[in-house]
């Protein structure tokens, strides 16, 4: 893009025996001021201190993030950005460091200290903080598109962050986006072919569609309402991650949400797997795994479930006869195991096969509908 800097330099006596930089002008479209010092050159490799302190603003904030090292999409927010950032630091010691980018009403602000070695750079560590009325359109602009888009996402982070050898240790989650309360741990590993996630979740909800449209795609026709048709796309291979998760409801269909749920969540490369997954559920206890998966197009999925000592008046209102007061009273366990292959989602549960047993202890009824019997 076109540039228009000018920059002024003053070092020696007339500095104090420092230096000091001034560079303002515009770049690509951004208003830049940056402004460096050092207070004494003769220790400039000893203890001298260094400032920098810069501030670019731009009238779209994609622009900024490309500006900023990333590489957007062009997608256009229409919002303008603001991005600074200052180091302050002595000698070889870590600097402390602010940055703050804005664009709109959303802000991320991180503050701590930064080693400015260039070995190992970019190392330090600090806390971070997040607020956006809608984060959806800054994700999908550096490539991250969220399963179910498209409706909004109001977020809030805040975090502590260490950085260093191609790697970050993000704790003390305190999280919020949907409404939806997160916290936890996360590791992130850049060293490999793709970027490693790690840590453990723990979530208010989380819905079983939402992470199966991570493989499949969109589960639902947006038109219809009804299970999509369309052909399966190529599986994203973006990152591999291994979490542990935790959600006080976790939904999987509409025979209402497993509460206490929390299993071992890892992917990679179009494939999804909910292992050891357990939970309260119709009054009694599940346990089971799932793996879905997406190689080309082309969809498979396989699952177990157990359910021990579920409420058989909690199955009878969770299939729909509310209505009336529950007919039966005793205890279920369950056993399902299903499979299917196909290439659409529909398609998919349209082919589910499978088997299972049931055991009922203790069996009540209630009333029985003698028309039935005649």
């Amino acid at each position: 893009g076109n540039s228009n800097l000018t920059a002024s330099l003053v070092f020696g006596e007339a500095a104090g025996g420092g230096m000091a930089v001034k560079v303002a002008g515009t770049s690509n479209g951004s208003r830049i001021a940056l402004d460096y010092g050092v207070n004494d050159l003769a220790k400039l490799t000893g203890d001298a201190k260094v400032n920098l302190s810069a501030t670019i603003e731009n009238p779209q904030a994609q622009i900024l993030l490309g500006q900023a090292g990333l590489d957007p999409l062009p997608i256009g927010g229409g919002e303008g950005g603001r991005l600074q950032f200052s180091v302050n630091g002595t000698g070889g010691e870590p600097a402390d460091a602010t940055l703050t980018v804005a664009a709109g009403r959303t802000t991320l602000s991180a503050r701590g200290k930064i080693g400015l070695a260039a070995a190992g750079f970019p190392k330090g560590s600090g806390a971070i903080k997040l607020e956006s009325p809608d984060l959806e359109p800054y994700l999908m602009m550096t490539g991250i598109v969220l399963p179910q888009g498209g409706a909004g996402l109001p977020a809030r982070l805040g975090a502590e962050l260490v950085l260093g050898e191609g790697k970050a240790e993000i704790s003390a989650v305190d999280a919020e986006a949907a409404g939806n309360r997160i916290g936890g741990a996360l590791s992130v590993d850049w060293n490999g072919a793709v970027p490693k996630v790690g840590g453990e979740l723990a979530l208010d909800s989380v819905d079983l569609g939402w992470l199966a449209e991570g493989v499949l795609g969109p589960v639902t026709d947006g038109a219809t309402g009804g299970l999509a048709t369309t052909p399966l796309p190529k599986p994203r291979s973006d990152f591999d991650f291994n979490l542990a998760l935790k959600a006080q409801n976790f939904t999987a269909g509409t025979l209402g949400p497993i509460t206490s749920f929390s299993a071992s969540l890892n992917g990679a490369g179009g494939q999804m797997t909910l292992e050891e997954a357990t939970g309260q559920w119709l009054g009694g206890t599940m346990s089971g795994r799932l793996m879905v998966a997406n190689t080309d197009g082309n969809g498979f999925y396989q699952g177990r479930i157990s359910l021990r000592q579920a409420d058989l008046s909690a199955v009878e209102r969770a299939i729909g006869r509310v209505a009336e007061a529950g007919v039966l009273e005793g205890r279920l366990d369950l056993d399902l195991v299903a499979e299917a292959t196909g290439t659409s989602v529909s398609d998919l549960l349209a082919a589910t096969n499978g088997s299972g047993t049931g055991k009922v202890a203790a069996l009540t009824v209630r009333r029985l509908d003698s028309g039935l019997l005649s």
